[in-house]
């Protein structure tokens, strides 16, 4: 069974990406460990009427960050923090002061089966002229 340490396991940063519809995350587990996929990936903020608007990215977990399950040892090309850029549909561009959920499913310590230690992540982000600007 794995061990399932949680703590240090956050999205460290969000950055609303002004030229495109894109949002760049940054995602950090426990020292000596690597983020190796991510899932249930979604977005979500009120609108000025109230509305519920959001974007849902993917549900299932995709490796990312070089994981290699045939290859687990490997840790060439892996970064702790992980820095990824997302494209979403720009109808549903957050504007500049809201604040906007971010909700993600963290995996590391995945074994050569697929299986891995997880948590579920709330990120408060809020969008900045210097973001979006």
């Amino acid at each position: 069974m794995l061990k399932k340490l949680t703590a240090g396991v956050n999205v460290i940063n969000a950055v609303w990406l002004s030229n495109e519809a894109e949002v760049l995350v940054t995602i950090k587990v426990a020292d000596g460990h690597f983020v190796d996929a991510i899932g249930h990936f979604s977005f979500g903020y009120k609108d000025s009427n109230n509305n519920g608007r959001g974007f849902y990215f993917w549900e299932d977990a995709i490796y990312i960050n070089n994981y290699d399950c045939d290859n687990i040892d490997n840790t060439f090309l892996r970064n702790n923090p992980y820095t990824s850029i997302w494209p979403y549909d720009a109808s549903v561009r957050p504007p500049i002061g809201t604040t906007v959920g971010i909700w993600i499913a963290i995996y590391w310590d995945c074994d050569e089966d697929g299986d891995c230690c997880h948590t579920d992540v709330y990120y408060p982000s809020t969008v900045t002229a210097n973001n979006c600007g």
